[in-house]
């Protein structure tokens, strides 16, 4: 007889971990009538609060800059939910349909399909639903990190760490 590793005991205690969270943000959001508050999942929300975001949104604004970046953080949620659907690799034209159906001027609600990685109109039947208290904890996540990212004099990058060949030749030049 054989049990599971180590590394299967984690991940399954993890998933368990993340069904009893989850099923607690159900129970918390419930209203006092005995609602239940959900919103639509699949990177929905985040669109259309993003188009929303777009709408209200005029150069000549205050928060001009502040509602972009907020607008582009949301699109980039639903971006990566596309990325992680997606059957192979990201192209520019894949990339260029989810931007031109996320960021269309029309009401429909637009969703990543999660069984085929495709994007477009949200199908009410197929449509998942999401507890509105991860969707809050989410936005003020951005919100935090946009703050966080404003409130920064300079970043600094690099633009290529040194690869084990460069160090090496550098050395026998000495």
């Amino acid at each position: 007889m054989c049990g599971p590793t180590m590394g299967c005991c984690r991940e399954l205690s993890q998933s368990l971990l993340n069904g009893v969270k989850m099923a607690s943000m159900w129970c918390n959001s419930v209203t006092s009538n005995g609602y239940l508050l959900s919103l639509p999942g699949g990177g929905a929300w985040e669109i259309l609060l993003a188009k929303r975001l777009d709408q209200l949104t005029s150069e000549s604004d205050a928060e001009y800059i502040t509602k972009r970046a907020l607008q582009k953080g949301l699109l980039s949620i639903a971006l990566g939910l596309y990325i992680n659907a997606l059957p192979g690799k990201l192209s520019r034209k894949k990339m260029a349909d989810f931007y031109q159906a996320a960021t269309s001027k029309d009401d429909t609600l637009v969703w990543v399909d999660p069984t085929t990685g495709c994007v477009g109109k949200a199908e009410h039947e197929r449509l998942p639903l999401e507890p509105f208290s991860t969707q809050l904890l989410l936005v003020q996540s951005v919100l935090n990190l946009l703050g966080q990212l404003l409130r920064m004099d300079s970043m600094l990058s690099v633009s290529r760490l040194p690869s084990i060949k460069d160090t090496v030749d550098s050395d026998s030049d000495e």
